[in-house]
């Protein structure tokens, strides 16, 4: 098997690899804002509402950073785990039922601004999608993580 982009293998397992540079400048950026709110806002209570919001934004960017997607090519298996407070929710590869591929255009110049990659699960009659990643405005590498996903799940025990 080729070299994985987008995950890193840890015994049997294959763990999707976060966007923890994206994650980390958000925060930053959260925080910075949430304090120059504070420091230069000419209405204070604006200013502490403004840096509220920026800190709990924040707050839910570095809990996203603990969730984890696990593919499990010897049970054949893929968790979902959203937080560390959360339980993982577990679907079987049989229960897969496709890719959803999303590229957002912009109005005005037709360029694509925004891009995301979802799996769809369909058990016991109800689907649901659970996002990959999202990425910008070039939306390639949302076919090349499709296909990596897909090389994994065809994977023998």
């Amino acid at each position: 098997m080729e070299k994985l982009r987008y995950f890193k293998k840890e015994g049997d397992d294959y763990i999707l690899k976060s966007q923890r540079v994206l994650n980390v400048f958000l925060i930053l950026f959260c925080v910075l804002l949430g304090v120059f709110g504070i420091l230069k806002a000419t209405n204070p209570k604006a200013g502490i509402l403004l840096a509220v919001i920026m800190f709990a934004l924040a707050a839910i960017i570095a809990y996203k950073l603990t969730g984890k997607t696990v593919f499990s090519v010897e049970q054949r298996t893929v968790s979902f785990k959203k937080g560390f407070l959360n339980k993982p929710v577990v679907y079987s590869f049989d229960d897969f039922s496709g890719f959803v591929l999303t590229k957002i255009r912009s109005a005005d110049s037709g360029l694509a601004t925004n891009s995301h990659v979802a799996m769809c699960f369909d058990k016991n009659g109800k689907e649901k999608k659970y996002m990959l990643r999202q990425g910008g405005s070039r939306g390639k590498y949302a076919d090349k993580l499709a296909a990596e996903v897909e090389s994994l799940m065809k994977q023998e025990k």
